[in-house]
């Protein structure tokens, strides 16, 4: 009798170690499963920023700003206020002959938001596709194709990545912070056609098919009205005056504050004088 009590406890204990055993090869599954995820999504990451970087030297050059009290350069003054006012050279014919699509270069000073901008025949190639047309989940940061070109609409849009690296149009979300918007109160938009200071007045979350979406306005009167909506929504307070007869851009990223959710900053176009 005894002997058979031993028995059973020695197959329950048999069979405890066989789940036990089951139990950890499954936990070992799942860590090296996890970290074959986070090992290739840091290569992603790593190949598009290497390939935005190298896009970026071959094609950019950013202004040596120079100081107004500055004797070394006092005799080139008449450079000095547009270094200030022009932060980049940008070679378009660079970046046209490594993809035709290209719409403009963004650029945030202090800041990763240093991208070329592209417009494309849909709005989905480019969710996935960086610049030089390598899938990439880094995608590019493009302007929204039912736009008329050149930024010539009321409100053109454009789409970028929230990446977990920080990356794309992730530092967008900082906006909701007043002291931040208040260390990058403007950016820069620059066209084949001539450079934009962007200067922000708005930024807050919102659905993805909200009005802050809408390019198209049957006339001034509702432009205004719009532009009443979306000043009212912003995280942090500006000063920026925006008339009916101003263009602006709206920069989209996701955010996580509810399904679907956005977040936009909203700018001013003002032409930087040449």
């Amino acid at each position: 009798m005894a002997g058979k009590r031993f028995e059973k406890k020695k197959q329950r204990r048999k069979g405890g170690n066989v789940l036990l055993n089951l139990l950890i090869v499954l936990c070992i599954g799942v860590m090296l499963f996890c970290g074959y995820k986070l090992v290739t999504s840091y290569l992603e990451y790593k190949v598009g920023d290497d390939a935005y970087a190298s896009i970026t030297a071959g094609a950019v050059k950013k202004k040596q700003a120079v100081s107004p009290n500055s004797g070394e350069n006092s005799a080139s003054s008449g450079d000095s206020e547009q270094d200030t006012d022009e932060p980049l050279d940008v070679d378009f014919s660079v970046l046209s002959a490594m993809n035709a699509d290209v719409a403009a270069w963004i650029y945030s000073a202090d800041t990763v938001i240093d991208y070329p901008v592209v417009q494309g025949s849909d709005n989905v190639y480019y969710l996935d596709h960086i610049f030089d047309g390598t899938y990439n989940k880094l995608g590019t940061l493009f302007v929204d194709c039912r736009n008329a070109p050149g930024f010539s609409d009321w409100n053109t849009i454009i789409y970028g990545h929230n990446m977990n690296n920080g990356s794309m149009f992730a530092s967008l979300t900082n906006y909701t912070k007043q002291a931040y918007y208040e260390a990058h109160p403007e950016m820069f938009l620059v066209t084949p056609d001539g450079t934009f200071r962007l200067e922000l007045f708005s930024g807050y979350v919102t659905p993805s098919d909200s009005d802050a979406y809408t390019f198209s306005f049957a006339d001034a009167s509702a432009f205004s009205e719009f532009l009443e909506n979306i000043r009212a929504r912003s995280d942090f307070d500006s000063s920026v005056p925006v008339e009916v007869s101003d263009r602006i851009v709206t920069l989209s990223t996701c955010t996580y504050d509810f399904e679907d959710a956005r977040y936009v900053v909203h700018g001013k176009l003002v032409p930087v004088a040449d």
